[in-house]
């Protein structure tokens, strides 16, 4: 669950969303802003031309819900305006959770194999 603290804009950086992509599992991600999916395989450039992104802009206390593989991401806010949110997730109790030393095999210190 995200919900928006400040209004988050297409200007400041909202959330995209690649519909469907949790059907494609998940995709490695590395540590920069924060742990993330590269910009370029969530967000099209629309300069260029349209992309399977969809933009969620949301006013303050607007939420969205999403599945925890959605393939998403947020640009950088590039505006003077802050956009911060909340972030909660949410998983059941039966869960397995994956160690650290796992999530390090898998995706190195900073990101195994990450070209961004």
């Amino acid at each position: 669950m995200w919900i928006a603290l400040d209004e988050a804009t297409p200007e400041n950086g909202c959330l995209h969303f690649r519909p469907g992509s949790h059907r494609e599992g998940a995709l490695v991600h590395f540590r920069r802003r924060d742990w993330q999916l590269c910009d370029a395989d969530v967000i099209a450039d629309h300069a260029v031309g349209p992309g399977r992104d969809v933009m969620v802009p949301l006013p303050p206390g607007g939420a969205i819900f999403f599945d925890g593989l959605v393939h998403l991401g947020t640009p950088a806010n590039r505006t003077a305006t802050r956009r911060r949110a909340l972030q909660l997730h949410f998983h059941p109790a039966s869960a397995v959770r994956t160690t650290e030393e796992r999530r390090m095999e898998i995706f190195g210190s900073e990101g195994k194999d990450v070209t961004c």
